[in-house]
């Protein structure tokens, strides 16, 4: 492994960890602001689109 990759590699694992951090961050808000004002996941399920028609994607291959 030359300088370069050690670099390219030690870069990738920064990113993909300031990533990962930021999804967990995001979901441990939201189970906090849940379980703070519970009426937000019913709010939340309203807005999801219902009906959603979903194509067989497997028959088409």
């Amino acid at each position: 492994m030359d300088k370069l990759d050690a670099h390219v590699w030690v870069l990738d694992t920064v990113l993909d960890m300031i990533i990962y951090a930021g999804v967990n961050g995001l979901h441990r808000s939201s189970e906090a602001l849940i379980a703070i004002y519970p009426e937000l996941e019913q709010e939340v399920e309203a807005m999801k689109p219902k009906n959603v028609v979903r194509f067989p994607t497997r028959q088409l291959r």
